[in-house]
Order: structure tokens, then sequence, then C-alpha cells
């Protein structure tokens, strides 16, 4: 809304997904059109959280990735455990990263409700 007078803004990015959902609530209640169609404001998350999920299935978020805490504490743990029986870390451990939309969201709905 503070930018509408210059043509308001296009892209909404919540470096997790409760704060993508929390950017969508402030929209609405500025009278901003949210989704993924023309003149809305479009919406992406991350960190893969339920309410990222219900915003892509609700047409409100268009993305979200899959980099779930769980997964990432237990490689984490992993990590620890295998140094502390004698073996050498790598200097990084990737850990694989998807895109979730609309297309794929029912796939991740129960991973990412943790």
């Amino acid at each position: 809304a503070r930018f509408a007078a210059t043509g308001g803004i296009d892209l909404l990015f919540g470096m997790a997904d409760n704060q993508a959902a929390a950017g969508i609530k402030a929209a609405e209640a500025a009278g901003i059109s949210v989704g993924l169609g023309k003149n809305q404001l479009q919406v992406v998350g991350g960190t893969c959280l339920k309410e990222g999920i219900d915003a892509i299935e609700a047409g409100k978020m268009y993305a979200t990735q899959s980099q779930i805490p769980t997964d990432l504490g237990r490689a984490t743990a992993d990590v620890i455990d295998n140094y502390f029986n004698g073996k050498t870390p790598k200097k990084f451990e990737w850990q694989p990263v998807e895109i979730i939309t609309k297309a794929n969201a029912a796939q991740w709905k129960a991973a990412c409700t943790y």
C-alpha cells in the first residue's frame, strides 16, 4: 500500500513461509489483491511450512522450497555422529532443495507439516 502511488510492488518474498503468510494477510488488509494473476501481488516463501503449503493450495502464494528444518537437523546430527566416530567431515554438506508449487504441493504436504 505504501508504494501504491508509484505503481505498487509486484512480488513479496518471505524468507520463511510464516513470514510470507503474514505478508499475504497484511496485503489483503491493505486492499491489495494477492494471487498469481496479472496485477496481483505475487508471493514466494521458503522453508516448507504448513502456512506456505496452505497458501499455495489457495492460490495466494506461488512457491516455497523444500528446506525442511527437521531434515536439516537429522543431517546435522549425522555429521556430528560421524565426526565423533572418527570420520572427517566434508567441507560442505549439501542438502537437496526442490521448488514446491501448486503442481507438486500435495506430495510435500505431509513433509511440510512438522
